[in-house]
């Protein structure tokens, strides 16, 4: 596993209202939806890279609006037989 720093401004942590860890875990959420969303990581491998359960991973994807499956229209056409 990779360790990533980044420098962010005292006012950017103060704005956020979290403590740095907090904010800290909230990035690497983020980061991990981002990446899923675009099909780069699998749910599992977003969910753990975030430190989630699956499950809690997939309603942080609903808090945000982010749907699990993303077919597109040939695809679903095809996966329900009609393709």
């Amino acid at each position: 596993m990779s360790t990533l720093t980044i420098e962010v401004a005292d006012e950017v942590v103060k704005a956020s209202g979290k403590s740095p860890q907090a904010l800290a875990t909230g990035l690497k959420l983020s980061l991990a939806i981002e990446l899923f969303a675009a099909g780069k990581l699998s749910l599992g491998k977003a969910a753990e890279s975030a430190g989630l359960h699956k499950l809690d991973f997939m309603d942080e994807l609903a808090n945000r609006q982010v749907p699990v499956i993303n077919l597109a229209p040939d695809q679903i056409a095809q996966e329900i037989g009609h393709g």
